[in-house]
């Protein structure tokens, strides 16, 4: 089942380097973006991100669809957070938020364009929408060499069932790759983001390439695509950043 998959990932794995990823994501927006704010975090996973705005927001309200429960139990310190379960693609509340984010769910939903739409309705005029998901414009490997493997891999039952065993015997096969990116103090592109995972110890390489490699699902989105869509929905777009040739991070304004 998808629930066990997703809550033996983030109860087994470690989350290193989440709040050094969680920056470099949501950039140029800092902390400071999130203070006193009414947050939403959509797909929130086992609130990892959360525990990062929480410290500073007036108010979090933070939902997923496959591990609220975790999410719920790692948050519970905090007074100013709510948490739900819900989806993405057809989330209904009766209020609109400062600022709404969502981060590396959005692709992995059967309808991408719904879930922003969804989304973007849900920010309040002036407030900030700010995503991040796998770009249409992604680099060769990852379309001829990666995507067809990781197709092939969850769609063998055992294999399927046995992911975390596929992602560790991966991570231990790419390991030397990571360490020597970051041995070389490469920065930019797809070299770039192997180099972060090289800096990861093992089980946080393994927590990366388990997300990466698990999701039934998984769209990439080009630049035209999401421009469209803000424009459909009445949006601003105040930053649009190419993370390592993998992904869109971007921030956009309610008109």
């Amino acid at each position: 089942m998808i629930e066990n998959e997703w809550h033996r990932q983030w109860r087994e794995l470690e989350n290193s380097g989440a709040e050094e990823l969680f920056f470099n994501l949501v950039h140029p927006n800092t902390l400071d973006t999130f203070k006193g704010k009414d947050v939403l975090d959509a797909g929130c996973g086992q609130g990892k991100n959360s525990r990062i705005i929480a410290r500073v927001a007036g108010q979090l309200t933070a939902f997923d669809l496959n591990t609220a429960d975790l999410a719920a139990d790692r948050l519970a310190p905090y007074e100013n957070v709510d948490v739900f379960q819900g989806d993405v693609s057809d989330v209904a509340l009766n209020r609109e938020f400062d600022i709404v984010l969502c981060i590396g769910v959005i692709m992995c939903t059967k309808d991408p364009r719904k879930a922003f739409l969804n989304l973007a309705g849900l920010v309040k005029p002036g407030g900030r929408f700010i995503i991040h998901v796998y770009a249409g414009e992604i680099s060769p490997f990852i379309r001829y060499v990666f995507d067809p493997l990781r197709k092939i891999l969850i769609g063998i039952p055992f294999l399927k069932r046995n992911m975390h065993f596929v992602s560790r015997l991966a991570t231990l096969i790419c390991s030397p790759v990571f360490h020597a990116a970051h041995k070389l103090k490469i920065r930019s592109g797809l070299w770039g983001y192997m180099a972060f995972l090289g800096s990861l110890p093992f089980s946080g390489k393994v927590d990366h390439v388990y997300d990466k490699i698990n999701p039934n699902t998984v769209r990439y989105i080009s630049k035209e695509e999401i421009k469209t869509w803000c424009r459909e929905a009445g949006f601003e777009i105040k930053s649009m950043n190419n993370y390592h040739n993998v992904a869109w991070c971007v921030t956009m304004v309610r008109r």
